[in-house]
């Protein structure tokens, strides 16, 4: 479903989202989402069988906004996998949370950067000064080098590492930095509560790489991507749980 009027070219991006029971939040979102559309953009959402209004505020949102929304019961993954079927755009942004609301100028940054660099299949679209080292991040794939991996999981966590595992291998990751003050990506979201210290907050290095071992990563494979989705060179050294040395390193831009 979506407004998007019979005979115009379809959209050139798309943004994906998922939801299940985002009412309080979802009509935010979406608007801080739709000044980055412009004319050749369109928003994906996988609705999981939303159980508290989110569902109709969607279908009176696809009538006015360039909506295209999918119902089915399904886990985060496979909503995202949906998304990216659902639409024809060659350009696809996932990791787009339903209660986060995003600068505009973010969600650009990312399409313009991968028209820009041809043949990279995933940039990551990461803020710079994010308080938290885990924090938002925007996957911007290449939708034809996205259907040749094996993509997002049916998974509820931890999907987005194991979307971007086949990318890492076939080395078309790059890193897109925006250099922002504060969240850098969003602009508002439901959990105001962030970690201010790179080293408060990791993957708990050797037990998460022996997990990723059992599911076939590689230790080499592992570090470039904490590598690739780690802002600055001590919040790297942080998720290897080298916190000491990260402290004497950080300076001020961890």
């Amino acid at each position: 479903m979506s407004s998007r009027a019979a005979g115009t070219p379809g959209p050139s991006f798309a943004v994906i989202m998922t939801v299940k029971n985002g009412r309080p939040w979802i009509e935010r979102a979406i608007g801080s989402i739709l000044p980055a559309l412009g004319t050749e953009g369109e928003i994906v959402v996988v609705d999981a069988v939303s159980t508290d209004g989110t569902t109709e505020v969607l279908r009176d949102l696809s009538q006015r906004v360039p909506l295209r929304l999918v119902v089915q019961a399904c886990s985060m993954g496979v909503g995202r996998h949906l998304g990216i079927q659902e639409t024809s755009a060659p350009i696809v942004i996932t990791q787009v949370d339903a209660d986060v609301e995003y600068r505009a100028d973010a969600l650009r940054t990312g399409v313009d950067y991968l028209r820009r660099n041809p043949g990279t299949g995933l940039a990551l679209v990461i803020g710079l000064h994010d308080p938290d080292p885990d924090g938002t991040k925007l996957f911007v794939w290449d939708r034809a080098f996205y259907l040749k991996t094996p993509g997002y999981p049916d998974a509820n966590q931890a999907d987005d590492v194991v979307a971007v595992r086949q990318a890492l291998l076939a080395g078309k990751v790059r890193r897109c930095i925006v250099e922002r003050v504060g969240d850098d990506l969003r602009v508002a979201g439901r959990d105001p509560n962030v970690v201010r210290d790179p080293w408060k907050k990791g993957p708990g290095f050797l037990g998460v790489s022996r997990r990723r071992y059992a599911e076939g990563w590689t230790w080499r494979l592992y570090v470039r991507f904490l590598w690739a989705t780690r802002r600055t060179f001590p919040r790297f050294l942080a998720g290897l749980g080298l916190a000491s040395l990260a402290r004497l390193t950080r300076g001020g831009g961890a």
